[in-house]
């Protein structure tokens, strides 16, 4: 994930949004890690074909880079904008 802020902050937008419909193709498709949680339509992860470890911070890596504006942080001066 680090890859997709680095290459979205260089102003490799196109490559980021190519990268990420990998993931956005897999949504819902992969139940989240753990005995608590069930399979739900919005998780984002890898599809099972590519991932070695289902780690469920990768859901919300996923969602900052999906929802943000292009070249803004996760951060406090960045995040995710109110719709």
């Amino acid at each position: 994930m680090i890859c997709v802020f680095l290459l979205d902050n260089l102003g490799y937008h196109a490559a980021v949004e190519k990268y990420l419909q990998v993931f956005k193709g897999a949504q819902g498709s992969v139940v989240p890690p753990g005995d608590v949680f069930k399979p739900h339509a919005g998780y984002l992860a890898a599809p099972k074909s590519l991932t070695a470890i289902n780690w469920l911070t990768d859901h919300g890596a996923l969602l900052c880079a999906t929802r943000r504006p292009k070249s803004r942080g996760c951060g406090p001066t960045g995040g995710i904008t109110k719709v």
